[in-house]
């Protein structure tokens, strides 16, 4: 990169590790990871949540978590963005009780759960054919001061 005059900072490096990403290019994700920290360029929350996101995509959500994990050590608190990410890639895997821990955790750690929060979660237990559940979360929604959307109706319409 550096032969081409292309900078080597946090945005170029991001942006390389999505394209990485979206091609499921793992090893050269993790190479490309290395390479940065040993140039002090140091992953931002954007940069790991290109990363968790992609791994959620591919189904991999426990490597998900760990990533997660890891940028909690370095430092990094992950956003509700992340959360969501995390939540949505159990539920599209079947495991709804997993993403409801993650919710969890979120609401403990004094992060406040936005409408997509909870229409991932929703929808998820909707598939599972637990509606009561969906249904309390939709009573949850309400009591935290936000309010339902046409997804959130949505979700519940095609399932009740």
């Amino acid at each position: 990169m550096k032969q081409k005059n292309i900078p080597l900072n946090i945005v170029t490096y991001s942006s390389l590790i999505d394209g990485l990403c979206k091609l499921g290019q793992w090893e050269k994700v993790k190479t490309l990871f290395s390479d940065m920290v040993n140039l002090n360029i140091y992953p931002n929350v954007h940069t790991f949540n290109i990363l968790i996101d992609g791994l959620c995509k591919e189904g991999k959500v426990e490597d998900a978590e760990e990533v997660m994990k890891h940028m909690i050590k370095k430092g990094v608190e992950p956003n509700i963005i992340i959360y969501n990410v995390i939540m949505d890639g159990y539920c599209l895997c079947g495991q709804v009780d997993r993403a409801r821990r993650v919710f969890d955790v979120l609401i403990d750690k004094g992060i406040e759960p936005n409408i997509f929060s909870y229409n991932i979660l929703i929808n998820g237990y909707c598939k599972k054919k637990e509606v009561t559940k969906a249904m309390q979360l939709l009573g949850e929604i309400s009591q935290r001061g936000s309010k339902p959307d046409t997804v959130t109706y949505n979700y519940l319409a095609r399932y009740v």
